[in-house]
């Protein structure tokens, strides 16, 4: 997603976002986001991406 700043430069943004179903239900029971800014280092956003997928999992499982 591209997002325009106050400055007029432009800003990239990744988000994650993961959807589990009950596979008998086919009902929703858990959904994770995670988002954040891209730079122009494919490595670093890589690294980044890790740390958001960490962070998006140990929400779940969901708590009943």
């Amino acid at each position: 997603t591209r997002v325009r700043s106050s400055a007029a430069s432009d800003v990239y943004k990744r988000q994650v976002v993961v959807d589990v179903f009950d596979s008998q239900s086919k009902q929703l029971i858990w959904r994770g986001t995670e988002s954040a800014d891209l730079s122009g280092h494919s490595d670093k956003n890589a690294k980044s991406l890790e740390k958001n997928l960490a962070t998006l999992f140990k929400r779940f499982p969901p708590s009943k």
